[in-house]
């Protein structure tokens, strides 16, 4: 159906090739669900004279309860940056990202070597405007394995809540398949929940591995004042888990009473490591407060970490949000890595 008229539907709009059956069916045909979901229109229309909304199928997203869909375009294209002028708008989106001081920026020759050297630098682009970037280089894992270590993954304030970082992760995984290489790792701050619900829930991320103040002192915007503590992800990205999770065949672990109390095999054990549901807004309001969640879960972490347990997951009900634990899974990774 494409002419000059928009037809809404509930449908909600999820990346394509869009999943077929089970729990991800269900959830794409789940009418109740909350208003920050894009939903599908059908039709075309040249109300806004761009060739864009000229197809069979939009995904757009209400701008709050009540209000009317966000239209701004949708099809927002990722590919490699290559001219100077797009890597420079990669620096000044840093600085938006991350309120980095220009001392920390990673600078256009850095960025220009790694991607010319088995790197990757992808950008997303609202017509001639950068909303996001992915930057990452190749390493090696501690027993001489290639890897792919992602450094940079920014999103610009304005394209924030629109799924273009989880869009950005499968551009990256893509090119890094191509290359040969399964494994993608990163490091993020563990106290910030809507980087660990994307790292784990939505991407299928595994991390065993917590790092103690990574970065030293750093003086950005977000991090300033704290320990620059990290969880090292691990993305397996040709794993069947991975596949499954970007199928969406994984339901939200929303009651996360159901976690503790679900069967499990003799001596598996299990844990969850609760943080808050916003992070920025304690360590405003109370930097000391701040500094007791970092401490708390550090030693969370590096106790269920050092008793063979794995991030595996993240949970998120009304303001909570829980880290995922388990130890049949940080075997099953383990064995993965030593195959290696």
């Amino acid at each position: 159906m494409s002419g000059n008229v928009w037809e809404w539907t509930r449908s909600v709009y999820d990346e394509y090739p869009y999943p077929v059956g089970g729990q991800a069916l269900q959830q794409r045909e789940y009418l109740m669900a909350s208003d920050s979901h894009s939903r599908v229109l059908r039709g075309g229309s040249f109300a806004h004279n761009n060739e864009n909304n000229l197809r069979c199928a939009l995904g757009l997203r209400p701008l709050a309860q009540g209000q009317p869909p966000d239209y701004s375009p949708v099809s927002i294209a990722i590919r490699s940056l290559t001219t100077d002028a797009e890597i420079r708008a990669v620096e000044e989106l840093q600085r938006l990202a991350w309120r980095l001081p220009d001392v920390e920026i990673v600078p256009l020759h850095v960025l220009v070597t790694a991607a010319r050297n088995g790197g990757l630098l992808l950008g997303a682009f609202d017509g001639e405007r950068l909303a996001g970037f992915v930057f990452g280089f190749l390493g090696l894992t501690a027993a001489g394995q290639l890897k792919h270590c992602s450094h940079m993954a920014g999103v610009h304030p304005d394209y924030r809540d629109r799924n273009l970082g989880y869009r950005l992760k499968l551009a990256q995984r893509a090119h890094v398949l191509a290359q040969g290489i399964d494994l993608i790792t990163w490091t993020f701050d563990p106290l910030e929940a809507r980087n660990g619900w994307l790292n784990f829930h939505k991407l299928g991320a595994v991390c065993r591995t917590y790092l103690r103040s990574v970065y030293g002192d750093m003086r950005d915007g977000l991090n300033a004042g704290l320990p620059s503590d990290r969880l090292q992800v691990d993305w397996w990205i040709g794993s069947q888990r991975v596949e499954q999770r970007l199928r969406g065949d994984a339901p939200p672990p929303s009651v996360l009473s159901a976690w503790e109390t679900a069967p499990r095999a003799a001596g598996e054990d299990r844990a969850l490591i609760t943080i808050p549901a916003n992070f920025q807004a304690i360590k405003a309001a109370d930097l000391a407060l701040a500094m007791q969640w970092r401490l708390a879960t550090r030693q969370q972490f590096e106790s269920a970490f050092a008793q063979g347990m794995a991030v595996v997951d993240v949970g998120r009900e009304a303001d909570q949000c829980c880290y995922l634990l388990d130890a049949g899974t940080a075997q099953n990774e383990l064995q993965r890595s030593q195959r290696q």
